[in-house]
């Protein structure tokens, strides 16, 4: 799962809110064009999900946005907000480790939640780590609290 996952995070990690929403299109687009979401780490990483296709986001899982149809007429959900994407995680994979110090999560696979980093907009970042590195944006050298969801 987590190469699979990588690949199509890829595909998005390096795109800036506009582009994540003109990738993904449909609501999500839309709020992001109207100012209502400023962030996309959250949106970046249900894309990965959504496309790797082993857990797609439901609305259940507090998903707040479709994107536009996809070849069989469905829409994708998508989780806008750290907390909300964390929750599905403590939902869905119980192999989880939280430290507050990233060297203590070498050698191990999966999606890493960065929390209390003093961001005056966002509640944290949620991103991939491939056990030496994390794949996008890395807060860990302000981060007070890093949680490892651990795939493989």
């Amino acid at each position: 799962m987590y190469n699979e996952l990588s690949k199509k995070f890829a595909e998005v990690k390096d795109l800036d809110v506009q582009g994540v929403g003109d990738k993904i299109g449909g609501k999500v687009k839309l709020n992001i064009d109207n100012g209502t979401f400023e962030n996309a780490c959250a949106l970046r990483m249900s894309y990965a999900f959504n496309e790797e296709g082993t857990r797609k986001i439901k609305s259940s899982d507090g998903a707040v946005s479709s994107g536009k149809a996809s070849s069989d007429g469905s829409k994708d959900w998508y989780l806008y907000r750290v907390n909300d994407f964390k929750k599905m995680l403590d939902n869905n994979f119980d192999d989880k480790e939280t430290t507050n110090d990233i060297n203590n999560l070498k050698g191990k696979k999966g999606i890493i939640v960065f929390e209390d980093c003093g961001f005056s907009n966002a509640t944290g970042h949620v991103d991939l780590y491939d056990g030496k590195q994390v794949e996008g944006s890395d807060y860990s050298n302000i981060s007070k609290k890093m949680t490892l969801y651990k795939i493989e």
